[in-house]
């Protein structure tokens, strides 16, 4: 389990106390920052820890739904507009307005990692938002997943999804053409 230094200093109530606490445990130093018993973690572990705001979305939720098999290059997350840039070599981050961030935040786990992601409807919304940006074969994978799935679908989430983003009768006609 990873733990963030000011959380051990939290329980600690010292500097001093902390540090003991580490050797004592032995921790290992991952980050910087961040503490595990195991020197072994996963970059996905350290980013869930380390940014708890961030929220998988693009490709990666995509992958991480199992809506494909390409593993992606990058770790894609959204945080808020205003928040500070995550300075990650392997994070692309997308800065969203405050409102439409938290709509559709779920977790789900991920090979043992709790990871905050958007639900498959926002991700389908988000995927005919943004659907010039994404190959067009891989476009046409994720929709082939969504009318495979389509009873896993939850029309009246993204319906009310909708109400929050513009261009909302446009996204529920495409929506409509490509998925139902």
């Amino acid at each position: 389990m990873i733990q963030r230094y000011r959380d051990l200093q939290q329980k600690a109530k010292s500097r001093y106390a902390t540090d003991q606490s580490i050797q004592k445990q032995k921790l290992v130093r991952l980050a910087h920052g961040l503490y595990s018993p195991s020197p072994q973690a996963s970059t996905l572990d350290i980013l869930v820890v380390r940014y708890p705001q961030a929220i998988f979305t693009g490709l990666s939720a995509f992958y991480f739904w199992g809506m494909t098999n390409e593993i992606p290059d990058y770790y894609y997350v959204a945080t808020h507009r205003d928040g500070s840039k995550i300075r990650h070599p392997e994070v692309i981050q997308k800065y969203v307005d405050g409102p439409l961030l938290d709509i559709g935040r779920t977790s789900h786990t991920f090979q043992g990692t709790k990871i905050p992601i958007y639900d498959q409807e926002r991700l389908l919304i988000d995927l005919i938002r943004f659907r010039h940006q994404y190959p067009m074969v891989f476009y046409k994978e994720i929709i082939a997943f969504y009318r495979k799935h389509l009873s896993q679908l939850d029309v009246s989430k993204i319906e009310s999804y909708l109400l929050v983003f513009g261009h909302r009768e446009h996204i529920m006609e495409v929506i409509q053409k490509e998925v139902f």
